[in-house]
């Protein structure tokens, strides 16, 4: 509980977080202290869908750099003649 809280002062946790709404509505914001146990996990569940997805288009760019620096271009062979 300790490094939670050191963490929530670092910046770490949000003091608000958003609760589960339609499409439609307005997004409501509680206070991190109010949360209910499912707000939480939608919470969670959304942080974690969102760094998988960033962390699959990292991947993905990481892929196509090392396949574009493969390629005859330019660029790639300036960058081997300096190096």
């Amino acid at each position: 509980a300790r490094q939670l809280l050191a963490e929530k002062e670092e910046g770490i946790l949000q003091p608000r977080y958003p609760i589960p709404r339609k499409r439609s509505e307005e997004s409501i914001y509680k206070p991190l202290h109010s949360l209910s146990d499912s707000e939480f996990d939608w919470n969670i569940n959304q942080l974690t869908k969102s760094a998988d997805a960033r962390v699959k288009h990292a991947d993905a760019l990481r892929a196509y750099k090392v396949w574009l620096c493969a390629q005859p271009h330019p660029v790639n062979e300036e960058a081997q003649v300096a190096a």
